[in-house]
């Protein structure tokens, strides 16, 4: 609908709109109300996206880079497990890094310019594809050699790293 109508200003049809008399008309209580609403929905997105790139950030320096320096000293699961099990992790975390700081860029984050955040970024989503693609791999190696192989070792740092965490992601 926001494309149909200038909503902030419903006497100034935009250029693809219907005819004025099709046009809703909004009370002056409902444009603030809207706006309101609007602002609600920015600052969750924008909130979402702080706990997700914390989340990720967890992740790579919590479990990743700790799992990856185990494995030099001793073979608690072979290093391409990890890369299996964590895949793009870092690309993610970049892209949604990126994606944060055009939030934090904003003075007063309007609708046009989340949207234009995200578009911004273009490919670099396509990372997501690659996630989405090779997820059940990553289960299916972390089960492999977590739970059916009883790899007691890497159980046990899990364990312990998630016992230093404290966060919302749990294994």
């Amino acid at each position: 609908i926001l494309d149909k109508f200038d909503i902030r200003n419903p006497s100034t049809p935009s250029t693809n709109s219907t005819p004025k008399e099709e046009e809703p008309y909004l009370l002056p209580s409902q444009q603030t109300d809207l706006s309101h609403i609007e602002n609600l929905v920015i600052r969750e997105i924008i909130l979402t996206e702080k706990d997700y790139v914390h989340d990720l950030n967890l992740i790579v320096k919590m479990y990743m880079v700790p799992l990856l320096a185990a494995t030099q000293y001793a073979e608690i699961i072979p290093e391409k497990v990890i890369g299996d099990i964590f895949q793009n992790i870092e690309e993610l975390l970049s892209v949604n890094r990126q994606l944060l700081n055009t939030f934090d860029s904003f003075q007063n984050c309007t609708p046009k310019e989340v949207a234009d955040a995200f578009l911004t970024l273009g490919k670099e989503w396509d990372f997501y594809i690659t996630f989405c693609r090779v997820q059940s791999k990553a289960i299916e190696a972390l089960n492999l050699h977590c739970l059916k192989n009883q790899n007691s070792y890497l159980r046990s740092l899990l364990l312990l790293l998630q016992k230093k965490m404290w966060t919302r992601i749990t294994i």
